[in-house]
C-alpha cells in the first residue's frame, strides 16, 4: 500500500503540473508491456541481452503498486496504454508522436529527445537552465523546460549538448547507452560521438550504407583527427547497426485499457479527489492534441 501511495503521489504531482502548464485535451499514461512473451520479441529479439544488466524490481511490491496506480487513475477516466510485447513505454510515446496534430511528451528520458519535431514538443522536468540571451518565458517552466526544434541544441544532458533530434538518435547509436545495455561502437564515447555528428550529421547512415569514404571527406573538413573514428565505426558496422536498431524508438501496436475496479473504490476515490478540488484532472506521461 505504501509503495502504491508513493507511485500515485508521484504521478499525481506530474499530472497537476502538466495540466496547469499545458491544458492538454487528452492525457495518456504509457506503461511498460503487461505480458512478457515466451519467446524474445521486439528489442529483445534484436539483442537477447538488452537491459539484462539492470537490477530486478521487487516483484510483489512493485507490481502491487503498479496495479494500485492503474486503479487510482481509472477514477480519473485516464487512458492507459501498453505497447506490443517486446517494446516499451518509450515506443508508446513514439507511436503517439507519429500521429497527426500537436503532441506534448513529458519525460526526463534522453531517448525521447529523438522524437522532438515541429509538432512534437518534450517537457523535461529535470532541466531548468536556459541558454544565454533567451528570455525565461521562451524557455523555462516552473518544473523544467519545454524542448522544441528551436532550442533542442541548447539542451544538455549527461554532459552532451549541441544535437538536434536526429543527432540524439545517432549519438546513442555511436556512444551507446549503459543503462539499457547498448554498447555502441567500441572506442567511441560521448565526446567523440558528439564531435563526429557535428562534423558529419549523417555519419551513421553513411557508414551503414558503406559510404564511409564520403563521411571521412566531410569529417576531414572540420577535424582530420576524427577520421580514424569513422574508420572505427566502419570496422564495427554490425555493432553500430544493432545499436541503432535498439535505440531507435518505434511505432508499435498499442493496447488501450480502461481498468474496471470495484464501484465502491471508484466512488471513494472520487470523493477524495473532489475534496482536494482536482476531480476534473486527467493523467499521464504523454499529453495529446494541444500544447
Amino acid at each position: 500500500a505504501a509503495a502504491g501511495a508513493a507511485m500515485v503521489g508521484g504521478l499525481l504531482a506530474t499530472v497537476t503540473k502538466c495540466r496547469a502548464l499545458y491544458l492538454p485535451a487528452e492525457v495518456v499514461l504509457a506503461w511498460e508491456p503487461r505480458d512478457h512473451p515466451p519467446e524474445p520479441a521486439g528489442r529483445f529479439a534484436i539483442d537477447p541481452t538488452y537491459k539484462s544488466g539492470r537490477k530486478g524490481k521487487t516483484p510483489g511490491a512493485y507490481y502491487e503498486a503498479e496495479e494500485d496506480t492503474r486503479t487510482f487513475f481509472c477514477a480519473l477516466d485516464v487512458l492507459q496504454v501498453y505497447p506490443a510485447a517486446g517494446w516499451e513505454a518509450d515506443d508508446v510515446a513514439a507511436t503517439y508522436a507519429s500521429q497527426d496534430g500537436p503532441t506534448l511528451l513529458w519525460s526526463s528520458d534522453h531517448d525521447w529527445l529523438q522524437l522532438v519535431s515541429p509538432e512534437v514538443h518534450l517537457h523535461r522536468p529535470d532541466c531548468s537552465v536556459r541558454p544565454r540571451g533567451v528570455p525565461p518565458e521562451e524557455w523555462r517552466r516552473p518544473d523544467g523546460i519545454l524542448v522544441t526544434p528551436e532550442n533542442i541544441r541548447e539542451v544538455k544532458t549527461g554532459g552532451v549538448k549541441g544535437l538536434d533530434a536526429e543527432g540524439w538518435l545517432y549519438y546513442l547509436a555511436l556512444a551507446g547507452c549503459k543503462g539499457d545495455g547498448v554498447d555502441g561502437v567500441p572506442g567511441i564515447g560521448a565526446t567523440r560521438a558528439t564531435a563526429l555528428i557535428e562534423a558529419c550529421p549523417l555519419v551513421v547512415e553513411l557508414v551503414l550504407s558503406g559510404l564511409e569514404g564520403d563521411a571521412v571527406a566531410e569529417v576531414c573538413e572540420m577535424n582530420a583527427q576524427l577520421t580514424r573514428f569513422v574508420a572505427k565505426a566502419a570496422a564495427h558496422r554490425e555493432e553500430l547497426q544493432r545499436s541503432l536498431a535498439l535505440v531507435r524508438l518505434r511505432v508499435v501496436g498499442l493496447e488501450v485499457v480502461r481498468p474496471d475496479p470495484a464501484a465502491e473504490k471508484i466512488e471513494a476515490l472520487r470523493m477524495w479527489l473532489e475534496g482536494m478540488g482536482i476531480w476534473e484532472m486527467g493523467e499521464g506521461l504523454v499529453a495529446c492534441d494541444g500544447f
